[in-house]
C-alpha cells in the first residue's frame, strides 16, 4: 500500500553503497526496525487517515498490528476517509523512476 500511495518503497538505503552484502544489511535493519517515513513531497497529498492505515500495516510487532480483515474496516477503505487529489500522474512517475529494471539489485 506504501508503494501504491507514493510510488516510493518503504524502506530504501540512502549511503549509496556499492557494496550489495552490506546494502541488503542496511535494508533489511531499516525493515526490522519498522523504520520508514512519510517522505514530502510524495506523501504531502496524501490523507491522514491513509497514513494512519499504513502505520498500522506496517506495524513491526504483529499482535499490534492491524489484521486485513480490520483494514477492510478501516475508515480510509470503508468511508471517508480519502483524499480528492488525483495522485495518478506522481505515483506513476515515481514508480517508473524507482521500479525501472536498470536499477534492480541482484
Amino acid at each position: 500500500m506504501y508503494i501504491l500511495l507514493s510510488g516510493n518503497p518503504p524502506f530504501y538505503d540512502e549511503t549509496e553503497e556499492e557494496n550489495t552484502d552490506l546494502h541488503n544489511r542496511i535494508i533489511f535493519c531499516r525493515i526490522v526496525a519498522g523504520d520508514f517515513e512519510f517522505d514530502s513531497p510524495y506523501w504531502d497529498d496524501i490523507s491522514p487517515a491513509a497514513k494512519e492505515l499504513v502505520c498500522r500495516l506496517m506495524e513491526v510487532d504483529q499482535m499490534l498490528r492491524i489484521t486485513a480483515q480490520d483494514a477492510l474496516w478501516h475508515e480510509w477503505i470503508a468511508g471517508n476517509g480519502a483524499s480528492e487529489k488525483n495522485l495518478k500522474d506522481g505515483v506513476c512517475a515515481q514508480f517508473e523512476k524507482n521500479f525501472a529494471k536498470a536499477k534492480w539489485r541482484v
